[in-house]
């Protein structure tokens, strides 16, 4: 079993939202994921069966947060 961890501020709880909507189940059951609030961060707990499976989860929930990131620029800068 392997495991990783994200931790990305989220003032604003705009990602805790996001991730409601995601499947917390991926790839038939090879890798599920925790979201959990701290403060104003979030954390993002993974655990996987192989690594294939882990690397897909970290792309997956990775390019969410780069989505939003580039929003909230965009929203900021017109």
């Amino acid at each position: 079993m392997l495991s990783a961890e994200i931790l990305v501020l989220d003032e604003h709880g705009h990602l805790e939202a996001l991730f409601g909507f995601e499947q917390k189940e991926m790839l038939n059951a090879r890798v599920k994921y925790e979201v959990k609030k701290e403060n104003k961060n979030l954390r993002i707990s993974i655990t996987a069966r192989d690594s294939v499976a882990l690397r897909s989860a970290l792309n997956t929930i990775t390019k969410i947060i780069t989505v939003y990131e580039k929003a909230v620029l965009v929203t900021k800068n017109g």
